[in-house]
């Protein structure tokens, strides 16, 4: 891809980790520089589980300030962190959650110049507060880009991956002018936890699967052969390692072990995986024969119940899907669309289970066509020129119990 078409736009950022930034997008930062487009950092934790807040809030803005980025765009939500082995975590609590070092609410060591906060004050430590700050900045925000931390094994990345999905699915659904373009990255397969592949002959990047991570991915519905790709620039490609951007970034964060997988880190480009926002649904009313049709028009791919111990054991991805009861025989989606649309994809994004769709039924403009869907990813497509179509219907023929994600897109 071409940095140009980040030029005169608006970038927001969303991090779980000061030190993240190196992770997710150093190198791209450092691109931006002469592209005449407004930065912003949201990281959504203190990092004080371990180090004190204060130096970590230090190491980032000296970090970030590297590679272009000023003090006053970067935002911290002022959250605590979680390491991945404990067994709590905010996004499992509706009421308070108190973290590992007994702070309930959030808060910021160098004052709230430097801190987002929650509708004027400090926000308790729960999930729906977590969300509604990030969906507060986003709509506040209303940039032309997003860049946020994907699914991989941490707590604190699935939370922040899965409450952004969240919250820009709810934006969405009450502004349908408003269809970003969104790019979600991985820290540990692609940088922290992967393979030492720099060259300054520009290779791509290549995919370490984490020992208790998802196959082939972090995220079950992402192909490694789309992803979007950007050329790190110059100063990220130098072979000399006291020339070489990431390095310097790498040395501002004293307090983190981070330096010490600096050859992993350091990538000859930047692997990011767009999500689509020009999902169709979310201008629809939707019926289901059965099971809670919400899931079928939100931002999320899945959810997870248990989001911990991601370095012993995989992720059960057991929620956010639209789940039909055993007894349906219709096993049926309705959509009505607010106005007549014009398609040529529906993805069918199906649960990580014994799932199997053998056939669909659709109906639509006095039409019943049968329909053998192409399975890939864990996600059933069918590819058809669809015209101006007001109402359409989907009757699923399976042989398991149907849990699904259900997305129309257009391409």
């Amino acid at each position: 891809m071409n940095y140009d078409i980040f030029e005169n736009k608006k970038i927001v950022v969303f991090l779980p980790h000061q030190d993240d930034e190196i992770n997710i997008a150093y190198g791209l930062l450092e691109g931006l520089k002469d592209k005449n487009c407004l930065v912003k950092v949201v990281y959504s934790t203190n990092g004080d589980y371990v180090v004190k807040a204060k130096y970590r809030y230090k190491e980032a803005i000296d970090s970030l300030k590297l590679v272009g980025v000023s003090n006053e765009n970067i935002i911290f939500m002022g959250y605590s962190d979680q390491a991945t082995n404990n067994s709590t975590h905010l996004y499992h609590s509706n009421d308070a959650w108190v973290s590992n070092n007994g702070v309930k609410n959030t808060y910021s060591p160098l004052g709230n110049d430097y801190h987002y906060l929650h509708f004027g004050k400090h926000a308790e430590f729960n999930k729906e507060n977590f969300i509604m700050d990030i969906y507060q900045i986003l709509k506040e925000e209303q940039a032309d880009f997003l860049i946020c931390i994907d699914f991989d094994s941490h707590s604190d990345h699935r939370a922040l991956s899965l409450s952004f999905e969240k919250a820009l699915g709810q934006l969405m659904h009450e502004n349908e002018l408003y269809r970003p373009v969104v790019y979600k990255a991985f820290a540990y397969p692609t940088s922290y936890k992967g393979v030492s592949d720099f060259s300054v002959w520009n290779p791509s990047t290549k995919n370490n699967v984490e020992e208790f991570g998802l196959q082939p991915l972090e995220n079950p519905y992402y192909s490694w052969s789309e992803r979007v790709r950007f050329v790190q620039p110059k100063g990220a490609r130098a072979f000399l390692l006291s020339k070489n951007i990431y390095f310097k970034g790498l040395l501002k964060h004293k307090s983190q072990y981070i330096l010490n997988v600096y050859d992993k880190v350091i990538n000859s480009d930047i692997v990011f995986f767009e999500r689509k926002t020009n999902n169709l649904l979310f201008n629809a009313s939707i019926e289901t024969s059965s099971g809670d049709s919400s899931y079928l028009n939100d931002f999320m791919l899945f959810d997870c119940s248990d989001i911990m111990y991601g370095d012993s054991k995989l992720p059960l991805l057991d929620k956010g899907y639209t789940v039909f009861e055993k007894e349906d025989k219709k096993k049926s989606i309705n959509v009505s669309f607010h106005k007549p649309s014009s398609f040529n994809c529906i993805k069918i994004y199906a649960s990580l289970d014994e799932v199997k769709i053998d056939k669909i039924i659709l109906l639509y403009n006095g039409k019943k066509e049968d329909v053998t869907p192409v399975f890939l990813n864990n996600t059933y497509i069918i590819k058809k020129e669809f015209d101006r179509i007001k109402d359409i219907s989907l009757q699923f023929i399976s042989s398991s119990l149907l849990m699904m994600i259900f997305a129309m897109i257009v391409f």
